[in-house]
């Protein structure tokens, strides 16, 4: 596996705001999601990169960071950004496949919720990874949240 580059994203037109999180939330706050999504070809990821940034402004809960304040659970939206990442893996994607089990976390940047609340983490990762037959994986991570 091969890193190329690592980059915060942030938004073209931020928008500021503090979310004070629900009883529900302080449930959930340990379980992020992650999911991974194929595609038959090779993404650009500069492109992909400049559309996050587009749609962090309006989406602005993902453009932010979660922590505990005074006992209280919130989500910070003061333009954090979102953790971008490019990886070159040395197999195919169907390698990968086969081996997502084992292997999952290295397509998906994990979010660490055992790390002190007291630091804020990144409600959004996201990360892209291109295998050798010109395909590519989005993983994508985010802290969940409970239904309102």
């Amino acid at each position: 596996m091969g890193f190329v580059s690592r980059d915060l994203v942030r938004a073209k037109a931020p928008r500021r705001a503090t979310i004070r999180c629900s009883l529900g939330d302080h449930l959930v706050r340990g379980l992020p999601v992650a999911v991974a999504f194929f595609y038959d070809r090779t993404l650009d990821a500069d492109a992909l990169a400049d559309a996050l940034s587009t749609v962090l402004g309006p989406f602005h809960p993902f453009n932010a960071v979660m922590h505990v304040r005074g006992g209280d659970l919130l989500i910070d939206c003061d333009d954090e950004g979102v953790a971008f990442s490019v990886f070159r893996r040395d197999c195919t994607m169907r390698q990968a496949l086969d081996g997502l089990l084992e292997e999952g976390s290295q397509l998906v940047d994990l979010i660490d919720t055992k790390r002190d609340e007291q630091q804020p983490q990144p409600v959004l990762t996201v990360r892209v990874t291109h295998f050798v037959d010109a395909k590519t994986c989005v993983g994508v991570c985010w802290r969940a949240r409970a239904r309102r």
